[in-house]
Order: C-alpha cells, then structure tokens, then sequence
C-alpha cells in the first residue's frame, strides 16, 4: 500500500486509515514502538501489561456469569501474556483452571484475539474470570497454590453430569 505523508506542524505525519487500524488493534491511546532498520520505518504496538491499565475489573463482574466487560476483553490477552511469560504458567496449572486445555500458548493466543472473546460461551467466559482472578492473587503476592484456590472459589468449574 503506497501513502502520502502530511504535515501536522512541523512534523510530518502517516495517516492510518480505520480499516488497518482496527487490524492492527491501534487505537489514538496506543504506545508504539517505532525503529528505523536502516531502509523501513517499522511501527510495532507495545504490549500493554494489564499492571499498568488504570481500568480496575470489578469484583462484581469477575464472578457474574453473563457477558465480558469490555475492560475485561481488552485486558485477557495481556492477563495471559503475563500468566505465561511473568508468572510461568504450566500446563499443570492451566488444566486446573481451564479442564481440557493443557498448552498455555494456545489459551494466550485464544486470549489475545478479542473477537473471540466478544462471543464466547459461558464455560469460555469463566475460564477468562478465573485468569483475571488468578492474574490478580499473583501480582498480590500469592503463590499459584493460592491463586488458583481463590479463582476456583470465585468462579467455579461447571458441575459434570
């Protein structure tokens, strides 16, 4: 895609139209990480850690059954970044939390694409109120142990029939 740059004071600025922009996931908040490699501009969004959002989740919506708050989405793929790379989350601790999921990767990457999220089914939703939970004991302090104790009493396992 060819563009045109424009001047916006003395500066010169590239216009990102909205269908890329809702691609990419920038929003005019976003930080971005910009570098020049010596013949292209490369523009990269900067994972966002859900310890710096200033968008508390209520208690209340961490353990109602219904829809995701919108807070919620766009914090669960930085909820399970963090799960993954900060806290280690293993395969044991993921299945304990999400039964039937044992590969961390693909509930982050699950995470991360929030048109899913906008849809999912209730056991879906619950796994998301868990990681939060569980997101939220660890960054406290709390070790997995604990963590998932407290997200299992907050949000519970669906009873088997």
């Amino acid at each position: 895609m060819r563009k045109k740059l424009v001047h916006v004071g003395n500066s010169l600025a590239l216009l990102i139209e909205k269908p890329v922009r809702r691609m990419m996931g920038f929003s005019p908040q976003l930080e971005v990480d910009v570098r020049f490699d010596g013949r292209r501009l490369i523009v990269e969004a900067v994972e966002a850690s859900p310890s710096n959002t200033n968008e508390r989740i209520p208690a209340a919506d961490l353990v109602d059954d219904g829809p995701l708050p919108l807070a919620m989405i766009l914090q669960a793929g930085a909820v399970a970044h963090e799960l993954l790379e900060r806290f280690e989350l293993t395969p044991q601790y993921l299945e304990k939390l999400y039964p039937g999921c044992a590969r961390p990767i693909r509930y982050v990457s699950w995470a991360k694409a929030d048109y899913h999220l906008q849809s999912a089914n209730a056991a879906e939703r619950a796994v998301v109120r868990r990681m939060h939970v569980c997101w939220e004991q660890l960054v406290l302090g709390s070790s997995w142990v604990e963590a998932i104790a407290v997200a299992l009493y907050a949000v519970p396992l669906p009873q088997q029939t």
